[in-house]
């Protein structure tokens, strides 16, 4: 294993001498967009997901609230969105504040 690492290091070297630095560079180039665009995909990916969740959070918000403008029980709204009570309760205030 030695000699192939030092056969490797040996080459590197010479193609340094040889390109000034150009093949060196452009391996870091590479692994530096390649990496740049493995986290942008996942960034999105990310992002995405978050999206859809927060979407989801409001929409059943939304319903819980007109749940409970059309005189539905705390009980009745959580049974109907899944919601825990203290949540019910946050709207129920914020729609009596209105």
């Amino acid at each position: 294993m030695g000699l192939a690492t030092d056969k490797n290091e040996k080459v590197l070297k010479e193609a340094d001498e040889v390109m000034g630095g150009k093949v060196l560079e452009y391996e870091a180039k590479t692994i530096y967009r390649d990496g740049m665009k493995e986290g942008i995909q996942e960034g999105i990916k990310e992002g995405i997901k978050e999206g859809i969740k927060e979407g989801i959070k409001e929409g059943i918000e939304q319903v819980a609230t007109r749940l409970l403008q059309r005189g539905e029980s705390v009980e009745q709204v959580m049974d109907d969105t899944g919601l825990p009570s203290d949540a019910i309760e946050n709207l129920l205030k914020s729609i009596t504040v209105k």
